[in-house]
C-alpha cells in the first residue's frame, strides 16, 4: 500500500482549512501525521478531502472514527468529502456514514461547516 500523503489548503478564513489526503489508510500509523496536524492546527473547521485516497480497510476506517472523536473533544469539526465508491463502500460497511459527517464534494463540505 502507498504511504498517506497530506497537504493543506486555505479555505478562505483562518478558522477553516482543507486537508487533502492521497494514498492508503490502513493502520494507525497511516493517520498519525493527520492526527498531529489536526490537533496542532488553530483552525476549528476542517474539510478532509479524500478524492485521492485509493484504499481504506477496516482498521483505517476505525482510526478515522477515533480521529473524528478526538477532534470533537478538542472543539474541532471534521467533514469528509469526495469519497470514491470503493472507500464509501468500506465506510458504509463499517457504519462510518452514521458516525462521520460525509458529503459529496468540497463545496458541500465548506457549506456544512458554515
Amino acid at each position: 500500500m502507498s504511504v498517506l500523503q497530506i497537504s493543506v489548503r486555505d479555505a478562505g478564513t483562518p478558522q477553516k482549512i482543507i486537508i487533502e489526503l492521497k494514498g492508503s489508510i490502513d493502520t494507525s500509523r497511516s493517520v498519525e501525521n493527520l492526527y498531529n496536524l489536526i490537533t496542532k492546527s488553530s483552525a476549528l473547521k476542517m474539510v478532509i478531502s479524500m478524492s485521492q485516497v485509493d484504499y481504506v480497510n477496516s482498521a483505517g476506517c476505525g482510526e478515522l472514527f477515533l480521529l473524528n472523536h478526538k477532534a470533537k473533544q478538542e472543539g474541532k469539526t471534521l467533514v469528509f468529502s469526495q469519497l470514491s465508491d470503493k472507500v464509501r463502500s468500506v465506510f458504509e460497511h463499517m457504519g462510518g456514514l452514521n458516525l462521520l459527517s460525509v458529503v459529496a464534494n468540497e463545496a458541500d463540505a465548506l457549506a456544512k461547516l458554515g
